[in-house]
């Protein structure tokens, strides 16, 4: 059992060593995101690696072959304490909020955990205070640069990384079979998404078709949202073909639906790029977090292709969902072209992955 005697035991343990990588997790689900890098390093015996989570159900936990610790109520006392060349995370907003910079971090690196711009779905400043970026894209290069020139801040170090996951997640889809009435909701967590405007009747309309219904809601929709999430259940619990996707992994269910719906989510490019099969988008209000959007002239990318990789219909037209569904089977093949130009333009290949080992490697003090 993990207590706060514990905790702070761990934290003092942790802030008396040096490590030459520092990995952060705020929970389970982004350990996938930064997979890549973990496993990489860990190939070279010289490094000492600290793995940090605030799950205590982290998998992580339970591997021998590095340090692991499980932290969460001492968080913020721990971070500026600690100590190493290199601290790797997917969260945003360090130093912003109460998780600081140390000074005996050599070097701050930022993961993305989804291909959605930098300058739309992230409050404004939330990269400012990395050291380097793992640009997934083109997209956040010049996004992260304009902000730089909005804001007269520092040149941030920008590695052309691209998305690893996505390549997970395409093995994936050629070991499981697509499962052409399986539909797919996982919208976004924001208050204008589908889950507080328009699930009840789009899960009516696809009721009609006689599909296999999995809703993903985003954890913190369960945690804030507890009424709305209750009526959903109930409805699941009164039919044999709805049921929830509640799984930390984005694997469990993307890859073999037949049919992804979402509003604003950064899964929709996942689903895209690794399945080659067209989303269909309910355009819910933009999922804006950065009120000062209007400042940047680059189109947040999410905005810019999302024409390119699926169709559109509105809140009060979900009662056409099934006809558009048909519809964008049928012409499969026609977006399979245009899925692949996409990704060839918004995302860096595979072999750009080595531009994020060779630039941690040049950080450590071997």
């Amino acid at each position: 059992m993990f207590s706060i005697f514990s905790e702070y035991g761990t934290a003092q343990r942790i802030i008396s060593k040096h490590f030459h990588v520092i990995f952060y997790a705020e929970n389970s689900n982004y350990f996938q995101y930064f997979a890549h890098l973990y496993n990489e390093l860990q190939q070279i015996e010289t490094i000492r690696i600290a793995y940090i989570t605030s799950d205590k159900n982290d998998p992580v936990l339970s591997d021998k072959k590095i340090e692991s610790y499980y932290l969460n109520t001492t968080l913020a006392g721990t971070f500026p304490r600690l100590q190493a060349d290199v601290m790797i995370m997917t969260m945003p907003d360090l130093q912003n909020f109460i998780f600081k910079r140390s000074a005996t971090v050599k070097k701050y690196i930022y993961v993305f955990h989804a291909m959605v711009s930098t300058h739309q779905q992230y409050r404004a400043h939330a990269f400012d205070h990395y050291d380097a970026i793992f640009c997934t894209g083109p997209c956040h290069r010049k996004e992260i640069r304009e902000s730089e020139a909005l804001y007269s801040l520092p040149r941030k170090e920008l590695i052309d990384y691209g998305y690893p996951l996505l390549n997970s997640l395409r093995q994936k889809v050629l070991e499981k079979e697509i499962q052409p009435n399986k539909v797919l909701i996982a919208p976004s967590w924001y208050k204008e998404g589908i889950l507080n405007t328009c699930i009840l009747p789009l899960v009516d309309a696809l009721k009609t078709s006689g599909c296999e219904i999995w809703i993903r809601p985003h954890p913190e929709f369960i945690k804030r949202n507890k009424k709305q999430y209750l009526q959903l259940e109930g409805l699941a619990r009164k039919s044999d073909k709805i049921f929830f996707d509640t799984s930390s992994s984005v694997f469990t269910h993307l890859t073999d639906a037949g049919h992804l719906i979402t509003d604003r989510s950064g899964i929709a490019l996942e689903y895209a790029f690794a399945t080659y099969k067209p989303v269909l988008f309910i355009d819910t209000p933009l999922k804006v977090q950065n009120n000062e959007v209007a400042r940047f002239t680059n189109v947040p990318l999410e905005n810019h292709y999302r024409n390119c990789i699926g169709r559109s219909i509105g809140p009060n037209d979900v009662h056409l969902v099934t006809g558009v569904m048909k519809e964008l089977r049928n012409t499969r093949e026609t977006w399979q072209s245009s899925i692949k130009q996409t990704e060839e333009e918004a995302v860096f290949s595979p072999a750009q992955w080595e531009n994020g080992i060779r630039y941690i490697r040049d950080q450590l003090t071997l």
